[in-house]
């Protein structure tokens, strides 16, 4: 058979798969036809766009394409394969796009155009289709259990609010087999309509109760209201699906790249364009294959600073990227970090590139790393977590947890968490740190809860927490006795700026040969966590600043030591900092829906210098 060429398209056209009907076991067989793809104004044929991992093209299989009356063999990777064999109807056609198929993969000028209308293209079409993989591991099974748990719930993805199904309990056991596909670069489900759905198998249901059942799930995990065990790689995968749920709400760039960070890419170059096709026209970059990657994220980077006068993205950079403040999305660490940081409040960026590779911003010099204490890798076992966090918890406070500095445990408890404790809130289901502490004590003695069912719930929610703030991330020490979270590429020596724009502290690293500094990635500090860093000079508060969470919006408590303060952060005095009263505490916290527009003149660099704030220039190569 001769092998297929593909005939030339214009840019306003599509090419689809007619997929010929045919029992599992027959050979694959269809044909290509070329549509107008016009969004306003015409009817478009329909179709359904198969969204699927690509997997390893090595392996091949063929796929016979009827074309000019003759039979020709095109190959496709494996994956492809048997995605088709259990989509292919017994008795009738069935038109699918999927862009590996679709999509001239060697013309670049094609590629560039298609990749384009991709957005549009799984917006316009009749149905997107999810494909998972083939049954394996009860798949069926989980399948059914999340079709029922999505349908009987109601998970608010803004405001991480359910109403859970009653008595769902032993409903919730482990469907990891369905859950772990958020590990693919699966960013098409986010443009699909309501009529999506998840396949698994010969087993499906809508990609609304898929999503519907994994934020029900995650929210029984965090409240401790799950019934049976759960192992790490299920709270990973749970965590991948609803942030993906969540991305149909949030399409800010940053947002995507952090909530598909974990997502497998075939190519860096399409990671980048795919998620510019989910955001607004503000952010877009016109496909150019003949790029590299690193060029594409540079422009990434700079576009959005451009638009936002953020630097946000610098979380997503690294030492290994050349030069360091691009984002290294071929390099990225896939752990996710979703760590609650707000570290320069509302503050505008101020970029300058001096060079190629070199940029110039304005931030605070805050900590100096001292010592590495302890790594957690991302696939560990949870058994290997604990023993890990038992170790991490005795090299810094001991064996004996009768003699732990009251304070020190905290401020290591805190960093371990990540930001996930939900203690000071109205809340009445969040236990207090003090319960997150006992926990971890349990851990070194080696205490079994499985019997004591308070605390055994208690102890899942640590170990949620924990595998949510540190999966794939290492714990150390600063010279002042803080503890935080980073990648293990960050050494002693290296300096933790909070840098105006970046809601993340970012380590940086300094050499003796060169003036200018280097990305190492970004840090969790719960000292660092919400604006303290700008919130005033050097002049002391007589006072406590204590971190009020929720569950969507960080706040900062100001207490007197003989008395409530003043309304407002009183560092500040006459700044007028928005605020509210809740439970008699005057509180300093970030408000929903505000914009940059709308913050007040205290967060410009000319009134945090006045303020004292000692912000300085750097320059990062």
């Amino acid at each position: 058979m001769l092998p297929y060429l593909y005939s030339s398209i214009s840019e306003s056209q599509l090419r689809l798969l007619t997929l010929l009907p045919g029992k599992f076991e027959d050979a694959l067989k269809g044909s290509f036809t070329a549509r107008q793809f016009l969004t306003t104004g015409r009817q478009i044929q329909k179709y359904e766009a198969l969204s699927y991992v690509w997997g390893d093209r090595v392996e091949s299989e063929p796929i016979a394409i009827l074309q000019d009356s003759q039979w020709k063999d095109k190959s496709i990777g494996a994956s492809l394969s048997i995605a088709l064999r259990h989509l292919r109807l017994p008795n009738q056609p069935r038109v699918i796009w999927c862009d590996s198929l679709c999509i001239n993969q060697s013309d670049l000028v094609e590629r560039a155009a298609q990749v384009l209308r991709m957005g549009d293209i799984y917006r316009e079409a009749d149905r997107v289709v999810v494909w998972l993989g083939p049954e394996a591991d009860d798949s069926s099974v989980a399948i059914e259990t999340l079709d029922h748990i999505g349908s009987n719930v109601h998970f608010d993805p803004a405001k991480y609010e359910l109403s859970p199904l009653p008595g769902a309990g032993k409903e919730f056991e482990d469907p990891t087999s369905s859950l772990s596909y958020t590990e693919k670069e699966w960013q098409e489900i986010v443009l699909a309509n309501s009529s999506a759905i998840v396949v698994a198998g010969h087993s499906s249901t809508t990609w609304s109760r898929f999503g519907q059942a994994a934020g029900c799930i995650e929210v029984k995990i965090a409240l401790g209201a799950l019934s049976a065990p759960f192992s790490t790689r299920f709270v990973g995968d749970v965590s991948n699906a609803v942030a993906l749920f969540r991305t149909t709400l949030f399409r800010h760039p940053i947002a995507l790249l952090n909530f598909t960070r974990s997502c497998q890419c075939a190519d860096e170059r399409d990671r980048v364009y795919s998620i510019l096709g989910l955001v607004v026209s503000g952010y877009k970059i016109q496909p150019d294959y003949t790029q590299t990657a690193k060029d594409i994220c540079r422009e990434f980077m700079l576009g959005i600073y451009r638009e936002d006068s953020r630097l946000d993205i610098l979380a997503f950079c690294d030492v290994t990227g050349s030069p360091s403040w691009v984002p290294n999305l071929p390099g990225l660490n896939p752990a996710n970090h979703f760590w609650r940081n707000f570290a320069t409040g509302y503050s505008e960026a101020h970029l300058n590139v001096l060079h190629e590779n070199i940029v110039k911003v304005t931030a605070k010099k805050c900590e100096k790393v001292l010592k590495l204490i302890g790594h957690i890798p991302r696939s560990c076992a949870e058994d290997e977590m604990r023993q890990r966090v038992k170790h991490i918890l005795i090299h810094e406070l001991g064996e004996d947890t009768g003699t732990w500095d009251s304070v020190k445990k905290v401020k290591l408890t805190q960093a371990l968490l990540g930001g996930h404790w939900h203690e000071n809130t109205t809340h009445s289901h969040n236990p207090p740190l003090a319960d997150a502490v006992s926990v971890l004590e349990g851990w070194v003695l080696e205490n079994d809860s499985k019997h004591d069912q308070p605390h055994f719930f208690l102890e899942m929610l640590v170990v949620w927490a924990i595998l949510n703030a540190i999966s794939g991330w290492s714990v150390y020490q600063t010279e002042n006795g803080l503890f935080g979270i980073c990648s293990n590429m960050c050494l002693p020596g290296d300096h933790v700026y909070a840098i105006l724009g970046c809601k993340d502290p970012i380590v940086l690293r300094g050499s003796e040969d060169s003036e200018h500094l280097q990305v190492v990635g970004p840090t969790y500090i719960h000292e660092l966590s919400c604006g303290q860093a700008i919130l005033a000079g050097d002049h002391a508060f007589d006072g406590d600043s204590t971190f009020f969470d929720s569950f969507d919006n960080p706040e900062l408590i100001f207490e007197r030591k003989g008395g409530l303060g003043t309304r407002g952060d009183p560092h500040l005095q006459h700044i007028d900092f928005p605020y509210k009263i809740e439970d008699d505490h005057p509180l300093w916290h970030r408000g929903k829906g505000l914009s940059m527009g709308s913050q007040t003149a205290s967060w410009h660099l000319e009134a945090l210098l006045q303020r004292g704030i000692p912000l300085q220039e750097i320059t990062i190569k």
